[in-house]
């Protein structure tokens, strides 16, 4: 074997070990970015579980007293009661994502599903607003006294928190899609 040969070998060797070092910092940069979507979205996820134990059962409870003592119908009771659970239902099935999931999956799965949800996040904001508003009105026609205009005040309050709550769960999906996007791109680009 010639001086020539014996670099070329070694300058092989160099280069096959650079390829695993750069491989190896690749799947570290993969699992990093995967473990750190799953940490942003997991506020979601607690939403979830706070809209089903807790704000669920809550506007179970506290419309009860509303039907004594503003005299609404209990037609009104339970198309409300059914409004908000599916609410909730739909929610809980839009953001069913698991912490698992950003890891098992292939890195272009979690992306489809997340832009798909998002789109779905839109049409839910677009039959929502108007759904609430009906609803508004409809509280405003059966209740008593002034108490719409409390209800007034609180679906606005409320609205703005739902929209904000939404805007910050589509900030969060696109901030994670971009994060894929970007990585697959610095993929392709080697």
């Amino acid at each position: 074997m010639t001086q020539a040969d014996t670099e070329l070998d070694e300058m092989r060797s160099q280069m096959h070990e650079l390829k695993n070092i750069i491989n190896r910092q690749e799947r570290v940069n993969e699992r990093l970015m995967r473990k750190v979507m799953a940490g942003n979205s997991a506020w979601i996820r607690k939403f979830n579980s706070f809209q089903i134990f807790i704000l669920l059962p809550f506007i179970y409870l506290s419309f009860l007293p509303l039907i004594h003592f503003q005299h609404l119908s209990w037609t009104f009771y339970w198309a409300t009661m059914a409004m908000c659970t599916i609410s909730v239902v739909y929610d809980v099935y839009l953001n069913r994502l698991k912490n698992n999931d950003y890891f098992s999956k292939p890195l272009l799965e979690p992306a489809e599903i997340l832009e798909k949800r998002r789109r779905l996040r839109r049409r839910q904001m677009c039959v929502g607003l108007p759904t609430a508003t009906l609803w508004l009105a409809w509280y405003a026609a059966e209740s008593d006294n002034f108490a719409w205009i409390g209800a007034i005040i609180g679906g606005i309050i409320g609205g703005c928190i739902g929209v904000a709550i939404t805007t910050r769960a589509q900030r969060t999906d696109a901030d994670a899609i971009k994060d894929i996007h970007e990585m697959m791109n610095q993929r392709g680009e080697e």
